[in-house]
């Protein structure tokens, strides 16, 4: 799928915010830029800027972003050369919009392609549902909801998951094994996985107690699903499957459990993962299914 993200006037209105919050929403919008146009995100994803009059903008006290992208004296005075740096990098991946395609309004979304406005925070301009915050989190978001929701597909859902959620890997397996449990499940389904891309590792690290105790915390701390665990059973223990990066078989003890599909009624879903070891530097998931 393509994502067009779209930067007007109103983009980075940043009336009330401070000095550093704005450097932090600034710093943000650097690595957004640099996600989305990195490795195969760069062939999905288009960010447009009307150059003239988004540069107009003045982010802050009387410092345009301009005067940040040439780094003037006016910027000088207020934002370190850094921050010029990080702007000038990102203002090199925007394009000028076609002739024939002028925000607002943003054009209606399709299966095949999706529309958005960057902000570094919400607009009323806008509905808030076709806005994102300027970070990598929310074009991510944003990418995973458009097939959950818009289009449905769990297709559509297991490619953007393994590209964008990018602190997990998915083995291919899932892809026809998870439909079982995609329709019934998808929101909890991502709320997990969104979850432990963004937040497992750094737990993992950090707790301190029994290893076995550490998934179950996670979900509880994160309020990510009704229970987790490590697999009790020798049989299930046993369960392997091969990654193309990785060069040893890999297990999965620790699960998620859903015991309610999405509309409160009784339906189990499982998320089968691999302990991570300190080295690595993301979460393998080798199952997503009723139960083994």
């Amino acid at each position: 799928m393509i994502t067009e993200l779209w930067l007007a006037k109103q983009s980075f209105c940043s009336d009330g915010l401070s000095k550093k919050e704005v450097e932090n929403a600034l710093r943000e919008f650097g690595d957004l830029v640099k996600f989305a146009s990195s490795d195969k995100r760069a062939a999905q994803n288009i960010i447009y800027v009307d150059k003239t009059d988004f540069l107009s903008t003045i982010i802050f006290a009387d410092c345009t972003l301009a005067d940040i992208l040439y780094y003037s004296p006016k910027a000088q005075a207020n934002f370190s050369k850094d921050i010029s740096n990080i702007f000038t990098e990102a203002f090199r991946v925007m394009r000028r919009p076609p002739e024939d395609k002028i925000v607002p309004p943003l054009p209606e979304d399709s299966e095949q392609e999706a529309h958005c406005l960057c902000v570094l925070r919400h607009t009323e301009d806008f509905l808030k549902e076709r806005q994102i915050i300027c970070n990598r989190y929310e074009l991510a978001e944003f990418r995973c909801e458009h097939f959950i929701s818009k289009f449905p597909s769990s297709d559509g859902y297991f490619e953007e998951a393994n590209i964008y959620l990018s602190g997990i890997r998915l083995h291919p397996g899932i892809r026809q094994e998870y439909k079982k449990v995609f329709k019934s499940h998808k929101r909890q389904i991502h709320k997990c996985l969104r979850n432990l891309s963004w937040n497992y590792l750094s737990y993992y690290r950090a707790y301190s107690g029994d290893r076995t105790g550490c998934p179950h915390s996670f979900a509880v701390k994160y309020d990510v699903c009704e229970d987790a665990s490590y697999e009790g059973s020798a049989r299930l223990k046993a369960k392997k499957r091969v990654f193309q990066d990785r060069q040893e078989p890999v297990y999965f003890e620790p699960h998620l459990k859903m015991n309610h599909n999405d509309d409160g009624s009784v339906g189990l879903c499982r998320i089968y993962f691999e302990e991570p070891a300190h080295t690595l530097d993301k979460v393998y998931v080798g199952y997503i299914c009723k139960h083994l």
